[in-house]
């Protein structure tokens, strides 16, 4: 299998390097570009460029978002419930390995430098001390490593690639139009607010998120290109994918006064975990640093440490939110399908109002973060957030049931 994937990917590579060569030489490209670029200066002022610009980056941007969800969908389908796991059943703590082998191979001989950086502060690494500079490869690479990888079970998120993905469309079409600093770093920002909105369906979440995180200091009148790049990415994912809610339709009792206490509760829960995650993060991560030039050794190390957790912890596998899904649906048992836990006669004991469930989920809390840590250290390409996401909606969940 693992042939059959590499061989494909070459394949692919191959046939796009060939089609790009054929369309044009790069003299004609460059010919092109330089009469277009007068062109825009006696027809078009810069901020009417900058809107077509960062109207053109949520376009493509919402379009990667769509084909990397369409991609994880077919591959999770395949691995949930496809021909895989109807003969491989007992095997499927195994797949997130495969998917991190894959992912290996992939930026050992189709990356430059054999590296991929996947978080936002790559991004901001990026405007601090590279000018806004990324790497082409950064625009495609990610689509390719995280649709694999979380496909095929790593328990990783998706937002932090795709930020570092739209980010690169922003550096480089700034740069295809030899635009300056400052324009270049808010196309930049740009990209990073489509990818956003891409993948949570909200447009102003993703300038949010800009305006807190990566340009803190934005000129109130780039606001303006920000919007227009979120909301062209919102429309063009709503286009083409089927943009259901990601949790589904949930019926929320009506906020009252006397839920404060509950919610004050969740809160220094949440924060507490988050604690615990950060430190356990970083003892991990210093642990296996004297691996750092021996990559196979750190993948095997760690990604049977990863197994090991997901046959223990099935929530665990892929982002999560499956399992988020299926505990506001009331559906917990499903969670169980297809691994060694529904060999158990008594799997009844484990879904309902038993205290086996909220012990099991609080388990699954605790040790995410080592899923998340060894999926990562292993060589996977993915992000915190998503993680994040389930740690604190199990948590919610898990107070709830126990209050009620």
């Amino acid at each position: 299998m693992i042939i059959f994937f590499y061989k494909s990917l070459s394949f692919v590579l191959d046939v796009t390097n060939s089609l790009s060569l054929i369309s044009f030489s790069k003299m004609e490209i460059k010919t092109l570009l330089t009469e277009f670029l007068k062109w825009r200066v006696k027809h078009l002022s810069d901020k009417r460029f900058l809107i077509i610009l960062s109207i053109l980056i949520g376009i493509l941007m919402g379009l990667v978002g769509s084909l990397l969800k369409f991609l994880i969908t077919v591959i999770e389908e395949e691995v949930r419930e496809g021909i895989l796991m109807k003969h491989l059943k007992l095997l499927y703590f195994f797949f997130p390995l495969l998917g991190i082998a894959l992912v290996i191979l992939f930026i050992r001989h189709f990356v430059a430098n054999k590296r991929l950086s996947q978080s936002v502060p790559f991004v901001l690494y990026s405007i601090g001390k590279r000018k806004g500079f990324i790497k082409t490869v950064h625009m495609y690479g990610h689509l390719i490593a995280s649709s694999i990888t979380v496909g095929l079970g790593g328990s990783v998120g998706l937002e932090g690639p795709s930020v570092v993905t739209g980010s690169a469309i922003g550096s480089n079409i700034s740069q295809l139009f030899h635009l300056n600093h400052k324009r270049k770093i808010l196309l930049l920002g740009c990209g990073a607010a489509a990818a956003i909105s891409a993948l949570f369906n909200s447009p102003i979440a993703g300038v949010i998120f800009v305006l807190e995180i990566i340009l803190v200091d934005l000129k109130i009148t780039f606001l303006i290109p920000l919007m227009f790049s979120s909301a062209s990415a919102f429309i063009v994912a709503w286009a083409v994918s089927d943009q259901n809610k990601l949790f589904g339709d949930v019926i929320i009792d009506k906020f009252t006064a006397g839920d404060v206490p509950f919610y004050i509760l969740l809160g220094l829960l949440t924060g507490f975990v988050s604690w615990y995650y950060i430190t356990t993060i970083n003892k991990l991560e210093d642990r296996f640093i004297k691996f750092k030039d021996k990559p196979w050794v750190k993948f095997i190390i760690a990604g049977l440490l990863m197994a090991t957790v997901m046959f223990l912890f099935p929530t665990l596998y892929g982002e999560g939110y499956y399992t988020l899904r299926k505990l506001l649906s009331g559906n917990e048992i499903e969670l169980f399908n297809s691994t060694f836990y529904s060999s158990i006669s008594s799997i009844g004991e484990i879904s309902g109002e038993s205290w086996a469930l909220i012990i099991f989920l609080i388990g699954s809390v605790l040790v995410k973060v080592y899923a998340y840590s060894f999926t990562k250290i292993a060589g996977g390409n993915g992000g915190v957030f998503a993680p994040s996401l389930f740690t604190g909606g199990t948590i919610g969940f898990i107070v709830s049931r126990s209050l009620n």
